[in-house]
This record gives C-alpha cells, sequence and structure tokens, in this order.
C-alpha cells in the first residue's frame, strides 16, 4: 500500500538499521525527561504502533484519502460510515475511523500513542481541510494543535468547552467517586461494564498522578451531553483550586460505566 500511493518513508521499524533524521520518543518521569520505555523488538511487530512515518508521509496518505484511492468507492463509504449497533441505533466510529459532525460537518479523525510517540490525524470534509500532527513526548496532547490549527482557518471548527452549569447531581457524584478512586490508586474493572483492552494498569495510573497533587475538585461543570450509541456520555470540566481537568464520563444503559478519561484542559497545547 505504501508505494502506489507514494509513502515514500514509510517502513516497519527496526532497532538495527540506520535510520536518517530518526526522531527519538520521550517520556516525563517526575517532571525529567526521560527516554520511552522500552519494549521488545519480538513483540514489536504490529502496524498499529510499529511503523516509521514522516510528515511527507501522512500528507501522502491524505492525497490517498482525498483521491479515496486503494479502495473501491463501496468500500470508502464503509469505511466512513458509523457502526450499526443491535438497537438500531449508530455508534461514532468506522473502519479505523473516529466519525463526527459535532462541528455541523463530516470529521473523520484518530490518533495514536507508542514508545513515546503521538499522533493525530483530523480531515474535515466540508472544509476540505486536513490536519495532521507528530508529537515524540508522551505526554503531549495532539488534539490541542489540531483544535488551535483548525480554528485559524475556520472558528467554527472548535467546539466551545466553556461552561457555567452544574453537572447533575447523580452524574456528579459518581464522578467524584471515580475521582476520587483514582486518586486513592482503587479505581477496579468492576466498577465498569465495558473496558476497552489495555485500559487497566496503564490508564489509571497515569491518572492517578494526575489528580495525586490536586486535592478535592471545588466544581464540577457540564460542558456538553452526547449519545454514543446505546450510551449517554457526558463532557465535563473538573475544577480545582489551582487547575482545571477535563473530563469523559459514558453511562451504559444498566447504569455503569463504560468509559472514563481525564486530560489537561487542551484549549492550552
Amino acid at each position: 500500500m505504501f508505494s502506489p500511493i507514494g509513502m515514500k518513508t514509510a517502513r516497519v521499524i527496526s532497532d538495527q538499521d540506520i535510520v536518517l533524521h530518526r526522531a527519538g520518543g520521550y517520556q516525563l518521569v517526575k517532571g525529567e525527561l526521560k527516554n520511552q520505555d522500552w519494549v521488545s523488538p519480538s513483540l514489536n511487530r504490529t502496524a498499529d504502533g510499529t511503523l516509521y512515518l514522516s510528515i511527507r508521509d501522512f500528507v501522502a496518505w491524505d492525497k490517498a484519502l482525498r483521491a479515496k484511492a486503494i479502495l473501491k468507492p463501496e468500500s470508502w463509504a464503509k469505511v466512513y460510515s458509523p457502526a450499526r449497533l443491535n438497537s438500531g441505533k449508530t455508534y461514532p466510529y468506522g473502519f479505523g475511523w473516529d466519525v463526527d459532525e459535532d462541528l455541523g460537518q463530516l470529521r473523520i479523525h484518530h490518533g495514536g500513542a507508542w514508545q513515546g510517540f503521538k499522533a493525530y490525524f483530523s480531515r474535515y470534509l466540508g472544509d476540505d481541510l486536513s490536519i495532521m500532527v507528530l508529537i515524540n513526548l508522551a505526554d503531549a496532547q495532539p488534539e490541542a494543535f489540531i483544535d488551535s490549527v483548525a480554528g485559524l482557518f475556520n472558528p467554527k471548527l472548535v467546539l466551545s468547552n466553556d461552561s457555567t452549569r452544574d453537572l447533575d447531581p447523580a452524574m456528579a457524584g459518581l464522578l467524584r467517586g471515580l475521582l476520587a478512586k483514582t486518586r486513592a490508586g482503587k479505581l477496579a474493572p468492576e466498577g465498569f461494564s465495558f473496558l476497552r483492552a489495555g485500559y487497566f494498569p496503564k490508564v489509571p495510573e497515569t491518572y492517578q498522578k494526575l489528580l495525586a497533587p490536586l486535592g478535592e475538585p471545588e466544581r464540577l461543570l457540564q460542558i456538553r451531553r452526547l449519545e454514543r450509541g446505546d450510551d449517554h456520555a457526558f463532557r465535563c470540566r473538573v475544577v480545582f483550586k489551582d487547575k482545571a481537568l477535563e473530563a469523559d464520563l459514558q453511562i451504559a444503559p444498566d447504569g455503569k460505566v463504560s468509559g472514563f478519561w481525564l486530560w489537561e484542559d487542551r484549549s492550552h497545547p
């Protein structure tokens, strides 16, 4: 696939080969810059994280998306179609793409992270705009750069995260409980109705480090509410004394949590 669409420097990684201009992946450990965690080459074999790609490769990939190359037109239509659930509702994910219209136009986007690297690709079909971000720091937030760049072209492409509305008391109690358990290192799979692969133990450990110095939240604000298939999703702002975080809380039909994500305010990359 790389050759026909002009991805000239894309390749499978190798710890032995000399690769011109190869970037190193980094992470922050107690505020200090460190090399990424080591992974055995025998396990580093899958294409979801073990390819070398340059920004020029991503530009070539974008051209292929625009031209609908490689695949048949009906296949591209399936790639960009939300998944149909047994309930008849749709979930905003196609074949390898997040698919949504929150901004008044179809947007396909996705990110990835591995060994001190992060990447994000976002394409706004209405504005015919593609934005690609590559970062070699595990703690970076590429989505913040996506939003900032998109806003330069069209301010309507950035969802406002301003909110003064308090989160519903029931949801606020649930979120406070999750935050307390996470801060204490007691978040457990039993409290979830569904978990994506790889969530435990790494994600809660990362959130625990983020929450540890902040204490109890002073306010929980609702930014927006979304329907994600059969689930209800809440985007929230968690306000502490000296800092604010954002959180996504997703609730399944049985009332249990099906998703919990936490990050620093993305409005400041």
